[in-house]
């Protein structure tokens, strides 16, 4: 890891005070179909922003034999010498709009490249390739960068002036360290909810407070995060504003920071701030690194420095930074971008309006539940004859739990985020017990001897319900003074158990 900057004093920054004198009216009620604004910034901006998968202002470094499944946007130098760009097919050569049709939108492309694309490749350079294939015949080969399209100087001031507005905004929400989430502060602002992190270096983040969230399980933990115990607010975007202090560096290592969240709805948005003014630092240079061991989904900004990838997981959704590179040049990983969830969703860039709660992917992370169960007791019926026996033996049979089959019937099958649901448990064993009984009949004394009668006893914790009886008696004559008549009675138990459920889930998206 490229973390050796040395370790700052983590100052408590007074984000509510600093937030108010930047922020919006929290009183003024604003849609969520309302863009950030950022000098003259148009709806062309905003759909070229949310085209690419990748943007990087400046280099763009890998090594071999993996890809980014978006369009790639890179300001300085890309070196991918054998790589893949677009790989789910994004692009459309078949559009009049030279944005809808960039696969690769470079201003230098490193020669030799080994290059398989899907979309148009316009660079600034003309770059030899080893190899070239298009996905596409209708895709070209282009020398425009910065004439049809926007240009990197156009490009990154507004990014930060965006991060900046972002940075500035007072937190709404706090996640504890219990890994539970409060409201602290109610804003009109529809677009977004609020999280602040930091400022955190390379030994860690500021502990959580008032207004600051402890970030040691969401960002800076290792194991089975899943996400906000009691659920994270829905129906705006989240926004994960970390703070890291000018020229320092931090690692991601969570498992899945995005736990309990569609990667649709995250913004981390990563800033170098001056711990002395306890104000954000445009100009400063900080660095984070993705450690983690699964996907890190959402949209993920460091504009003030590089990127380094880890060799497991994936970012996730749209990653716009500084530079890009792996964290260790010889173990590479795909880009992957928010596929089918909510591409091309966004109105906006940054997105504002993106705020289904649902996935096809999801984690429960709160259940209530209320069980019904119609038996408590255990039942014993006892089976016997109508004769009187000359010797009895009595069997018990013992029916266990686990023996018994179960079949569950469920009111709904798709759970949406706030839902109950009843779930019926019937018991399926049948038990068949046979009691037997032969009496033997001497006519020439008239006197008639039963020989045996069988009691059947059952014993389990399940309510026992009898069905039906069935009788039959055979007669057989072994001589000519005396008649056998055996009488066989076979009843039938079923053991049955009827168990309701119901269920209120909370729901949040994962990918």
């Amino acid at each position: 890891m490229k973390i050796q900057l040395i370790a700052v004093s983590l100052m408590a920054l007074s984000w509510l005070e600093l937030a108010q004198s930047q922020a919006v009216n929290p009183n003024q009620n604003i849609s969520n179909t309302q863009c950030l604004d950022a000098d003259g910034a148009t709806t062309d901006f905003y759909k070229f922003m949310n085209h690419f998968t990748g943007i990087f202002y400046g280099d763009f470094i890998t090594i071999d034999y993996y890809g980014i499944y978006g369009p790639l946007a890179v300001g300085g130098v890309a070196t991918i010498p054998q790589y893949s760009i677009d790989v789910r097919r994004l692009a459309d050569c078949s559009s009049s709009d030279p944005t809808s049709r960039l696969g690769l939108y470079a201003n230098t492309l490193s020669s030799p490249a080994s290059i398989r694309i899907y979309g148009d490749l316009d660079t600034l350079n003309n770059p030899l390739f080893t190899s070239l294939i298009s996905e596409n015949f209708k895709c070209k080969q282009l020398n425009q960068f910065d004439n049809s399209n926007f240009g990197f100087d156009y490009i990154w001031p507004r990014a930060i002036q965006m991060s900046s507005f972002l940075a500035t905004q007072v937190p709404t929400h706090v996640l504890k360290t219990d890994g539970s989430v409060d409201e602290v502060y109610h804003t009109e602002d529809q677009r977004f909810y609020v999280f602040q992190f930091g400022p955190c270096d390379a030994s860690g983040c500021q502990n959580a407070g008032s207004f600051v969230s402890d970030a040691s399980n969401i960002l800076l933990g290792s194991g089975d995060w899943q996400g906000a115990t009691n659920g994270y607010p829905w129906g705006r975007m989240i926004v994960f504003n970390v703070a890291i202090a000018t020229g320092q560096e931090m690692a991601i290592t969570t498992a899945r920071p995005s736990a309990g969240l569609s990667g649709c709805r995250v913004i981390y948005n990563f800033y170098p701030v001056n711990t002395d003014t306890s104000k954000i630092d445009t100009t400063g240079e900080i660095a984070i690194h993705r450690l983690t061991s699964d996907k890190m989904e959402g949209l993920v900004m460091n504009l003030y420095g590089p990127i380094y990838d880890g060799p497991e997981g994936n970012f996730a959704g749209q990653l716009v930074g500084k530079s890009y590179q792996w964290e260790y040049p010889n173990q590479g990983v795909n880009i992957i971008d928010y596929e089918e969830d909510c591409y091309g969703k966004f109105g906006c860039w940054i997105p504002t309006n993106y705020t289904d709660p649902y996935s096809d992917l999801f984690t429960t992370v709160a259940t209530e539940t209320d069980t019904t169960t119609s038996v408590t007791r255990t039942t014993i019926n006892e089976v016997v004859t109508d004769f009187s026996a000359t010797t009895t033996s009595t069997r018990t049979i013992y029916a266990i739990i686990d023996a018994i089959d179960v079949r569950e019937e469920y009111s709904k099958l798709t759970i949406t985020e706030l839902d109950t649901v009843t779930v019926r448990e019937t018991l399926l064993n049948v038990l068949t017990l046979v009691s037997t009984s032969t009496a033997s009949t001497d006519e020439t004394t008239s006197t008639t001897s039963y020989v045996t009668v069988t009691d059947q006893i059952i014993e389990t914790e399940r309510l026992i319900t009898s069905t039906d009886t069935d009788i039959v008696q055979e007669t057989s004559y072994l001589d000519q003074g005396t008649t056998t008549t055996t009488t066989t009675t076979e009843s039938r138990y079923s053991v049955e158990q009827e168990t309701t459920t119901t269920t209120t889930t909370i729901i949040q998206l994962v990918d």
